[in-house]
């Protein structure tokens, strides 16, 4: 049953890769994790830095995203998305990555978690046991604030460089936690 669900969750993934819905920079960990015989992978996020509007209800889904990077940022780049404000609560994000795993036994999601704190990948843990065991891992290197459309161009470094650092340490977690699996699947 295990078995067939990866199947399914990996054919979903390669349809995905060819519609060009996936951040291309995670795929080698997400290869190193859907490898090893006892997890896959259903959604994953490298990690990102954000200009975003939220709305009056403050639903995630209904944000309007005004800068979107799954990389470092420049100055011109968060400047030129906050200048785009026009209502509401403006916010600059830095995200950490996300990754859900399934897998096939408890026992196989205290491995993941083992090696997901091993990276320091803190916030990780098991999210669902039925029907299918799924663990989240999650990093925690998060920058997030409120900003103004008239806000100091030395605030926007700042928080320009704090989340490029961030960015930084969380992809060297990623790094580490994609050693830490392809120790399990020697």
């Amino acid at each position: 049953m295990f078995q067939n669900k990866k199947q399914v969750a990996l054919a979903r993934l390669d349809k995905a890769i060819n519609e060009n819905l996936v951040d291309m920079d995670i795929m080698p960990l997400v290869d190193t994790i859907n490898n090893h015989p006892f997890f896959y992978t259903t959604s994953s996020c490298l990690g990102r830095i954000v200009v975003a509007e939220s709305p009056e209800n403050d639903r995630k889904q209904e944000y309007v995203w005004l800068g979107k990077w799954h990389r470092k940022v420049s100055f011109d780049e968060v400047k030129t998305a906050i200048l785009q404000h026009t209502k509401n609560t403006l916010w600059f994000r830095m995200d950490p990555l996300i990754l859900h795993v399934c897998c096939n036994t408890i026992d196989d999601s205290d491995q993941l978690l083992k090696c997901a704190k091993k990276a320091g990948l803190k916030r990780s843990g098991v999210v669902q046991i039925k029907p299918r065991i799924m663990a989240e891992i999650m990093g925690v290197d998060v920058v997030c604030a409120p900003v103004f459309r008239n806000v100091d161009d030395k605030l926007i470094e700042k928080f320009v460089d704090v989340a490029n650092t961030r960015f930084d340490k969380n992809i060297k977690k990623l790094e580490t936690f994609k050693k830490e699996i392809e120790l399990l699947n020697e």
